[in-house]
């Protein structure tokens, strides 16, 4: 405990997933926590697919492309409850509603404006959730 300590993890299940080729870059992913589907979303230039896999249990055989080459590669990440998955085009900045049915994209007018050296997006997202925890009275 306390507020210095790094982050680890002691341990880990490694699946092997049929059937999908792992030679797309992915721009990022986001886990349901609901649902326990993790949604991946490969970067502009492996096409800017959309995919879907099960990791509530065991994920072998649970893959599915909801949607191809869509020419744009997205950050991703769910709001607080879960309810919306958000895109963000980080070479454009320009920010989505995904429908996680069929990976078909609301453009939502809004633009993040921060100049790098890959475009004017966020490299990265990130979504929150509050988690009640029990603390101990001192």
């Amino acid at each position: 405990s306390g507020a210095n300590q790094t982050p680890s993890v002691s341990n880990y299940t490694k699946y092997t997933i049929s059937g999908i080729n792992i030679t797309n870059n992915f721009g990022d992913i986001a886990i349901n926590l609901n649902t326990g589907i993790l949604y991946a979303w490969t970067n502009q230039g492996a096409g800017g697919n959309f995919y879907s896999l099960n990791v509530n249990g065991d994920p072998s055989n649970t893959y599915s492309l909801i949607r191809s080459s869509s020419n744009v590669g997205l950050q991703i990440a769910f709001n607080n409850d879960c309810s919306v998955l958000y895109g963000q085009d980080f070479v454009n900045g320009k920010v989505y509603q995904i429908n996680t049915a069929n990976g078909n994209l609301t453009d939502l007018n809004f633009t993040i404006g921060i100049s790098g050296p890959s475009g004017v997006g966020l490299r990265d997202l990130s979504g929150c959730r509050l988690v009640s925890r029990f603390t101990p009275p001192p």
